[in-house]
């Protein structure tokens, strides 16, 4: 938050405006998810620039999409302590999300 008399400076004006805007996300709904909200697998979310996600230190970008020149990151939507877990509540697609590039041994 910028507070005045700063507030009306053009830089702060500037960084304003590049904050308030969204980027396009997209939330992966477990099977779980998809009954509770009416919703499909994939659904595209507008997500504001100010959200938490991307202010958290310690996120490692996926492997994959890094090695494409794309940072991906992602958030457990309902924190895990607040989960039971069940057969339906597993995201095989999250899941693979989460694969390492790289050479594979012993396989």
């Amino acid at each position: 938050m910028i507070d005045s008399p700063s507030a009306e400076a053009h830089l702060a004006c500037c960084i304003l405006q590049d904050r308030a805007k969204k980027v396009k996300g997209v939330r992966i709904n477990c099977p779980a998810d998809q009954v509770a909200r009416q919703e499909a697998q994939f659904v595209s979310v507008d997500v504001p620039k100010t959200h938490p996600l991307f202010n958290l230190e310690g996120d490692d970008p996926f492997s994959i999409p890094d090695k494409l020149g794309h940072r991906w990151v992602a958030k457990r939507y309902t924190p895990a302590k607040k989960l039971t877990p069940t057969p339906d509540s597993t995201n095989p697609p999250a899941r693979l999300l989460l694969l390492q590039a790289g050479l594979w041994s012993d396989v």
